[in-house]
């Protein structure tokens, strides 16, 4: 699966290395942008629908820090 560079600091700033950690912090994020901020809650839900497709190993190795 291919990530853009910005969906990899989300996913770093946002997760824990856990999938519930990581679907929590990007909810929380697209929920709590305003409404200057509608690029931001479109690339956390493209994130989110990404994960419904990864495995945990995919998604530790996605919110690890390089």
């Amino acid at each position: 699966m291919r990530f853009s560079s910005d969906e990899r600091v989300l996913a770093i700033l946002y997760g824990d290395g856990t999938r519930e950690g990581l679907k929590e912090g990007l909810s929380r994020l697209r929920d709590d942008c305003g409404r200057g901020d509608r690029r931001l809650k479109r690339m956390a839900e493209r994130l989110l629908a990404k994960m419904e497709t990864m495995t945990d190993g995919d998604i530790r190795e996605l919110t690890e820090v390089p």
